[in-house]
This record gives C-alpha cells, sequence and structure tokens, in this order.
C-alpha cells in the first residue's frame, strides 16, 4: 500500500465518522479532525481549503465514503448543498453506522460461495483459497 493510498483511506474513515454524526460536514471540518503532518503544518500557514496539501486526497475521499453510502442505503441518504469549495453534506440515513458491518457480509458471501463451490465438483481455484484462506 502506498502513502497515498494509506492517506486516502485514513480521510475515508475520517469521513465515514464525521458524517455518523448527522451534522453538516464539510472539507474544513474533516481536516481539523486530521493528525497528517501537512494537514497540521498546513492549516498553520493557510485559512483556505483548497490550499492544504491533502486537499485532493480529501475530495477523493468524500467521493469513495458517499457512493458507499449510497450504494448501502439509496441516493437519498446524503444531501449535499453549496458549491465546490463550500459545498456541505449532511448524512440523513436511518443508520448510525451503515457501513460497520459491510465487511463481515463480504467474508459471509465469500465463505458461501467457497462452500458452494467445494459442492459443486471442486472448481474454486486453489490459488484463490490460499490467497483468502
Amino acid at each position: 500500500m502506498s502513502m497515498s493510498e494509506s492517506k486516502q483511506a485514513y480521510y475515508e474513515k475520517l469521513v465515514y465518522n464525521e458524517l455518523m454524526t448527522h451534522e453538516l460536514v464539510n472539507y474544513d471540518r474533516v481536516l481539523a479532525k486530521s493528525k497528517t503532518l501537512e494537514a497540521l503544518s498546513n492549516r498553520l500557514k493557510n485559512r483556505i481549503v483548497s490550499a492544504y496539501s491533502d486537499y485532493n486526497v480529501l475530495k477523493k475521499a468524500f467521493i469513495v465514503v458517499i457512493d458507499l453510502l449510497k450504494l448501502v442505503e439509496g441516493n437519498d441518504c446524503v444531501v449535499m448543498e453549496g458549491g465546490t469549495r463550500n459545498r456541505v453534506f449532511h448524512y440523513v440515513g436511518e443508520w448510525s453506522d451503515s457501513l460497520g458491518n459491510t465487511n463481515c457480509r463480504m467474508i459471509k458471501d465469500v465463505k458461501r460461495y467457497w462452500e458452494f463451490c467445494q459442492d459443486s465438483g471442486g472448481f474454486f481455484p486453489e490459488v484463490w483459497l490460499d490467497y483468502f484462506f
């Protein structure tokens, strides 16, 4: 995993946690929660959110998290208001942790598929088994 991928995952987690508060969330609020060195040093120098070095990573993180939420709960679960620079996001979904058990569901589905393949004559690739189990 590269540094940019781990930073992306870090911001996705921050965005998700902030959205699950059911309060209005903007880029600046998430950057304020960030503890990356770039964000901390840039916060002292700049006041415009788009000037932060992590701004593009943060925008991508919002897109990923919102797309996942819409996939799980439907298109109306996140309300977006404002323009590009002053955009505000509001999670209006019913659940307080809608993606919390997504990994558990995926693992359960993989195990069920593995059982199906074992019962169906063993056409499940062994390399794939070694990789996941």
